[in-house]
């Protein structure tokens, strides 16, 4: 929403071919490595499974809750 497409010939390639679409991408990687090294680290350091569940439910809760949060926001 910040960096628009604003020159296209067609609908899909304003929405497709945009370079947040590209960005936010790299951003779900960069969570999901994270996520694994977090994990990894965890388990290697003897946390229980459900220490790591936990943390994981946990973590998973807070970025739907600032996602919301920056839809709502920009909804006004």
């Amino acid at each position: 929403m910040k960096r628009p497409k604003l020159e296209w010939t067609n609908e899909t390639e304003a929405i497709k071919q945009n370079v947040n679409v590209v960005l936010s991408i790299l951003l779900c990687i960069a969570i999901s490595i994270g996520y694994f090294f977090m994990v990894a680290k965890m388990l290697q350091n003897g946390f229980p499974a459900s220490g790591v569940i936990t943390f994981l439910l946990c973590s998973v809760c807070i970025l739907i809750l600032l996602v919301c949060k920056g839809i709502a926001s920009h909804q006004e």
